[in-house]
């Protein structure tokens, strides 16, 4: 299955809307988007604010726009993931 790299930009947030926004993430997306798979996300913060980057592995990016419609989430730019790079295996 395709995966994407979601980059989203929350600006000046609290870990607490972090964590509340990530919970409605996972929510919307076991409830409707079954075909959609969550790996994992990084949080960085910026003189903006909080920006993350999520991995997530779809059939299509506009299934992963919907998802992040459907959650109340930006979707501020949507990258083709092309591979993985794992320090251990070099």
């Amino acid at each position: 299955m395709p995966r994407y790299i979601i980059q989203r930009n929350l600006g000046k947030v609290t870990e607490q809307d972090l964590k509340a926004a990530a919970r409605k993430s996972k929510q919307v997306r076991e409830a409707s988007f079954p075909d959609i798979t969550w790996e994992h996300s990084h949080v960085v913060q910026t003189k903006n604010g909080m920006r993350t980057y999520c991995v997530y592995a779809a059939p299509s990016v506009e299934r992963v726009k919907a998802h992040a419609a459907a959650a109340g989430l930006p979707a501020d730019e949507v990258f083709d993931l092309v591979a993985d790079v794992d320090p251990a295996n070099l």
